[in-house]
């Protein structure tokens, strides 16, 4: 068990249909939940809440967040899940804000693709926007091949790292990260 709770980068905020979806890496196994403007947005899969997992997807409305221009992520670690009860660390936060797209000036964005397990080249290369990067682009190949939670991370943490959770990412998913 880690008692011990803390984010793992920024997250990355996916856009898909009218949703975004938040996605973060914590250390210690537990719950997780965004706030938008006073709103819970809670990782869930069938309606309970997600305890037994360090990555966390939460969908929240593209339409809430745009217009809200700010948001916060929260975890709290899961000690104990028993039958009955359950025993939970401290709860921890970060908040971050949401720049979006702004068109206005316009459009700078990045598309990487099949760099295959190597974070560093377009990590590099994306920073050429610096703050004014308007979105990002994954079009696949990221990762070899995704059999562990380890090659999942990779890839959110690439996204997190370029975005700083500020602007939307686009992911079309590569032939190696079906198998």
């Amino acid at each position: 068990i880690n008692l011990f709770n803390n984010f793992e980068g920024n997250p990355a905020v996916y856009a898909v249909g009218e949703d975004y979806q938040i996605t973060f890496t914590t250390k210690a196994k537990g719950t997780a939940w965004v706030t938008i403007d006073g709103v819970e947005y809670n990782d869930t899969y069938s309606g309970y809440r997600e305890t037994e997992n360090t990555i966390h997807k939460i969908s929240v409305p593209m339409e809430v967040l745009d217009n809200a221009k700010e948001y916060t992520i929260y975890s709290k670690s899961m000690l104990l899940r028993g039958p009955y009860c359950a025993l939970q660390g401290k709860t921890i936060s970060k908040d971050y804000t949401w720049k979006g797209v702004t068109p206005e000036d316009g459009i700078n964005y990045y598309v990487f693709s099949d760099n295959h397990n190597t974070t560093r080249t377009p990590y590099k290369a994306a920073t050429y926007f610096g703050d004014d990067l308007d979105f990002l682009i994954s079009c696949g190949d990221t990762v070899s091949w995704i059999d562990r939670e380890a090659d999942l991370t990779i890839l959110l943490r690439l996204a997190g790292d370029i975005t700083k959770g500020e602007v939307p990412v686009i992911y079309a998913r590569g032939n190696h990260e079906t198998k």
